[in-house]
Order: C-alpha cells, then structure tokens, then sequence
C-alpha cells in the first residue's frame, strides 16, 4: 500500500483498494502498479497506460512491457518511463515523451537523476535526457556460471576462466543469450 491506496488482483483482474479493504476501483485491469503522484500504471489489452484515482486513464494504454526488463516507471518528479517498440525513453503527465524512447530501460528520476542503459553502456541522465555520467563499455562474454559472494557481488567466469566481477550500475546489469554464452552489456 502506498499512501491509503493499494493495488490488488481478483482472479485475473487488479483492481485498487483502500487500507479499509474496500474497493475504488474495481479490478478490470490485467496488471497495475501503485499510484504515485496521482497516477498509477496500468495494462489494459497488452499494453500501458496511466490511470487518476477515479480510474479513468489519463495517458491511454499503448506503452510497451517486459517482464525481464523493467521498462516502464511510476511518476517520480513529473516524469515516468515508458517504452514503445522496444525503446525506452520518458513522458510528462500528458503521455508526451519529452525525454526521446532511445534507451534499452532505465530507472525513475531521483534527486533530478535517473540511470538508464543502451544496447552498450547504462549511465545517468538529467531531465532533460543530459548525459552526466556514463559508465563505461561493459560487454563480456562468458559461460553460464555465475558466483555470488557473501556481500552480494557477482562474479561471472570469462572465457579465460578468470573471474570478473560485475560493476554496479544500479539497475543496469542486463544479460542476454547468446547460443551457448551469455553476454552483459
């Protein structure tokens, strides 16, 4: 729950609650997020959209969804990210992208910052889509054994056999498949 408010499924549908338990808004939704900043996400037809706190949408589902990668965001400081065929970018509260879908997935704003990742490299951006501070390039292949240590690190074996580990990027680690390898970029 956040804020007295909370998102909940009956059968295959979501729907919002009160901390009472009573409903809201009743489930006719396929998936939802919490509401923030008076807003909450929504899927409706296989795609996203926005809904107020009577339900109506006020951004109409036609955002795109991963399960594997987040791509799309609450509102956090006006802005949420959104994904349409396959690109990642941010829109205002009238579902116009005012930072271009150009990115592979990214995180909410925080503190006028946000971290977002390319085919290539993650890094952060202002909210004007600014680049202040890319990470560098990090494409390794390696084989499918991955170790984590006792603080949380992972550790993936390269082709070589070393151990490399995986640098924090905040949200930003992605594997993908490749035959019998798997490479993060």
């Amino acid at each position: 729950m956040k804020d007295g408010v909370g998102a909940v499924r009956v059968g295959n549908q979501w729907g919002f609650i009160t901390a009472t338990g009573e409903f809201f808004i009743p489930p006719r939704f396929e998936d939802a997020e919490l509401f923030f900043e008076g807003l909450a996400a929504v899927e409706r037809n296989g795609k996203w959209g926005f809904i107020d706190r009577n339900g109506r949408f006020v951004i109409p589902p036609q955002f795109d969804y991963s399960r594997i990668v987040r791509t799309i965001t609450e509102f956090s400081e006006e802005l949420a990210g959104a994904s349409k065929n396959g690109e990642f970018g941010y829109i205002d509260k009238s579902g116009a992208f005012v930072i271009a879908p150009t990115f592979k997935k990214g995180s909410r704003f925080r503190d006028g910052i946000a971290d977002v990742c390319d085919a290539r490299q993650c890094g952060y951006i202002d909210k004007k889509g600014g680049l202040i501070w890319p990470v560098q390039e990090q494409n390794f292949e390696y084989t499918k054994q991955a170790e984590l240590d006792p603080q949380g690190n992972v550790y993936v074996s390269s082709d070589e056999g070393k151990l490399i580990k995986m640098a924090d990027t905040g949200h930003c680690m992605e594997v993908r498949v490749a035959s019998d390898k798997q490479t993060v970029g």
